[in-house]
């Protein structure tokens, strides 16, 4: 894919594909700010829409292997945990990683 992108003059790089720092900069952006949360704002940096019935089942079904020493997440319907990493990763690696507050006036609810 990242070819094809390129050969129609996309500006396109691979995603940083590094497993363990991302599941860890996910559970960063899921970390619940209480001061935040008090304040009765967002109080996680990734937030999902209620609209979005997949990403929301693979987060709560996403879950490491059983008696696996490293640990490594259960590679089982969690196409969309990829991407949430990759792409969190990827911008935190870049320096992408701004705490710009996002706009959902196209959500439909």
């Amino acid at each position: 894919n990242l070819r094809m992108l390129r050969e129609e003059n996309l500006p396109v790089e691979a995603a940083v594909n590094a497993v363990e720092p991302g599941i860890e900069c996910v559970a960063r952006h899921l970390h619940v700010d209480d001061q935040a949360l008090a304040r009765g704002e967002l109080a996680t940096r990734l937030q999902v829409l209620d609209s979005c019935p997949v990403t929301i089942g693979e987060f709560r079904h996403y879950h490491r292997k059983a008696g696996v020493r490293s640990e490594e997440p259960e590679k089982v319907m969690d196409d969309t945990m990829d991407a949430v990493r990759y792409a969190l990763y990827t911008a935190e690696r870049r320096g992408d990683d701004s705490d710009r507050k996002a706009n959902f006036d196209f959500a439909q609810r």
